[in-house]
């Protein structure tokens, strides 16, 4: 288990992890509008209960992957015609596949 010994205890907080809170609609809006009005992480945090700056950055970066690849988090957005010929061309040419992804931004 992760219990500290207990000398340790009794000045410190257990280093156990807390559970895990889902981020939901309306925390997403608070940080959207605090994002768009300049506003520190540690200021928006500020704002919802139980969050700190570094869960606000970390939810900052994946609504903005988010935003970026489009969709619900976790969909994948689904190949373009464009990108299809990219990918089968560059195939065609016997290029590896990681050099064909830098020619597909978000993939």
């Amino acid at each position: 288990h992760c219990l500290p010994p207990k000398s340790w205890m009794t000045t410190q907080k257990s280093c156990c992890p807390k559970e895990r809170k889902p981020w939901d609609g309306a925390e997403d809006q608070i940080l959207r509008s605090g994002i768009a009005a300049g506003r520190s992480c540690g200021a928006i945090a500020g704002d919802l209960p139980g969050r700190t700056s570094d869960h606000v950055r970390t939810r900052i970066e994946r609504l903005r992957a988010q935003d970026e690849r489009g969709g619900a988090p976790g969909e994948l957005k689904p190949w373009e015609g464009a990108e299809d010929q990219i990918l089968r061309a560059g195939v065609a040419a016997g290029r590896s596949y990681a050099a064909i992804a830098r020619d597909l931004p978000g993939r």
